[in-house]
């Protein structure tokens, strides 16, 4: 395992509970009829291991995870049906934000460019890295990849999954 995928793990790690603890309990506590605070981070983890996967095997794309998403907004909006609209809403974008950490753990491997000699705005860094050459500048360079990577799953992640949320719960108080 070298120092890029070993960095993503702990950091992975860190997210999981730092960010998954905090959000355990406030989903026990506001979701009526709610199971304890660990069983709910148990759920998170598993939901941060699929977003995971799904980050890796798209191989920085975010098609997997935008799919998840969709997932994660149709299985959010059937739980939080009984809460008022504001606190449903508040639910899913702390949920859509948690699920965004696996591709914002991304951005820690760009710390570690640098150290091994690799620059972080020239375009033929960019390309001996892997990205394509007919991707424009800025987004070719490794800093804009990155960036673009990890801003463009919270930006789409976020806005489907609380759509869908909002689309359901709109659509369950008019019936």
């Amino acid at each position: 395992m070298d120092a890029a995928e070993m960095t993503m793990l702990i950091v992975n790690a860190i997210f999981l509970v730092g960010f998954g603890w905090p959000l355990a309990r406030y989903i026990s506590r506001n979701l009526p009829n709610s199971r304890s605070a660990g069983a709910w981070l148990f759920a998170l983890s598993g939901i941060y291991l699929a977003e995971c996967v799904a980050f890796s095997a798209s191989m920085a794309t975010n098609i997997l995870s935008v799919c998840l998403a969709i997932v994660w907004g149709f299985v959010l909006g059937s739980k939080v049906r009984v809460l008022p609209l504001r606190q449903a809403t508040r639910l899913s974008l702390r949920l859509s934000l948690y699920t965004c950490l696996p591709a914002m753990s991304f951005l820690s491997v760009l710390f570690l460019l640098p150290l091994g000699g690799w620059s972080l705005l020239d375009a033929a860094d960019g390309r001996r890295f892997g990205i394509p050459g007919f991707v424009p500048w800025p987004v070719c360079s490794l800093l804009g990849f990155f960036l673009t990577v990890s801003l463009s799953a919270v930006v789409l992640k976020t806005g489907v999954t609380t759509g869908i949320v909002a689309m359901l719960l709109h659509r369950s108080r008019r019936a």
